[in-house]
């Protein structure tokens, strides 16, 4: 739905629940360590999401960590968002010109 509005160029993904039984890097364990279990499968679909974008633009997995105030770092060269909400969760990604 959401990549219906963006250029060709965005990779989108997202996902209309929970993704169960994603993998997370261990710096990204270390992030929700002591999160309620809601947040785990929140902020794990959120990674799920973003590496399913990433893979759209032919780049490998990697850690997706908050940064300054949270916000998500990403790899040199691609700019991206996550967004979520009960029930979904997106990420949109593109590769710098």
């Amino acid at each position: 739905m959401i990549e219906d509005l963006l250029p060709p160029q965005v990779a989108v993904a997202e996902e209309f629940g929970n993704v169960p039984y994603v993998v997370l890097f261990p710096e990204e364990e270390a992030v929700i360590a002591n999160a309620v279990d809601k947040r785990r499968r929140e902020f794990a679909t959120a990674r799920a999401c973003a590496r399913a974008a990433l893979a759209k633009l032919g780049l490998p997995p990697v850690p997706i960590v908050p940064g300054f105030r949270g916000a998500p770092q990403w790899p040199s060269g691609v700019v991206g968002s996550i967004t979520h909400c009960a029930g979904y969760c997106a990420f949109r990604r593109r590769s710098r010109p």
